[in-house]
């Protein structure tokens, strides 16, 4: 109820601000004598905004998901290289924009894992991976899988991209922790949505990183015999 409860007044600043910026968008394209300098601004500043508000409503459903009842943690199943696939191919615009090439390392394994909080936390790490990539250098976002003692999957998502600073790295997994707020805006609730719907499937989920060098953010997801027990 919290946390709800904050993500609301968070929630409805955003979107003030998004609703606003689209208004003057529409203003300026509705009214006639602008330059086409202006106008094309103003269809930039209104695709800006859609894109912000899309990711406020995933937010929001992610939150739902991610504070779902423990009775509803194993959820439906589907096969781990299906979800990566699906993943890479939603996000495929955003890295052509941003010039991300997105590498899957080696053949997934074909296992059955959760698959509503399994996508949720491959999205908000390769979606954050490409958004914080180092412009003006060849950028790249790495996914691997590998089978772990005790009966788990490890997914690893690792770019070249910013980095977090060293001050930043332990707090990165709280609500509203953003470590680089002046690149791309948000909540500053993904990795924080991402950590309980890993934990809800019974995995973990930590990082290592390196300013300038780049990040490397991974989660287990328990084997699928593990998880019907």
């Amino acid at each position: 109820a919290h946390l709800l409860g904050s993500f609301g007044r968070t929630l409805a600043h955003e979107m003030r601000n998004s609703l606003g910026a689209g208004e003057a968008a529409m203003e300026i394209l509705t009214t006639e004598g602008m330059s086409e300098a202006l106008r094309a601004r103003a269809l930039t500043t209104l695709k800006n905004t859609l894109r912000r508000l899309e990711g406020l409503s995933e937010d929001v459903l992610a939150l739902a998901i991610a504070q779902g009842s423990e009775e509803s943690a194993q959820g439906r199943r589907l096969s781990l290289r299906k979800l990566i696939e699906e993943a890479v191919l939603g996000l495929e615009t955003l890295a052509l924009e941003r010039h991300v090439r997105i590498e899957v390392q080696e053949l997934i394994p074909d296992v059955q894992v959760d698959a509503t909080r399994t996508e949720l936390v491959l999205i908000n790490l390769l979606g954050n991976a490409i958004k914080y990539c180092q412009p003006g250098r060849p950028s790249w976002v790495r996914i691997s899988a590998s089978h772990e003692d005790g009966g788990y999957w490890r997914i690893e998502v690792r770019d070249n991209g910013r980095g977090i600073p060293e001050e930043m790295q332990s707090r990165v997994f709280d609500e509203f922790v953003r470590a680089h707020p002046e690149v791309s805006e948000g909540t500053g609730l993904g990795l924080a949505i991402a950590r309980e719907a890993v934990e809800q499937m019974g995995g973990r989920i930590w990082l290592e990183s390196e300013p300038e060098v780049g990040t490397a953010v991974c989660f287990t997801v328990l084997d699928p015999h593990q998880a019907r027990e």
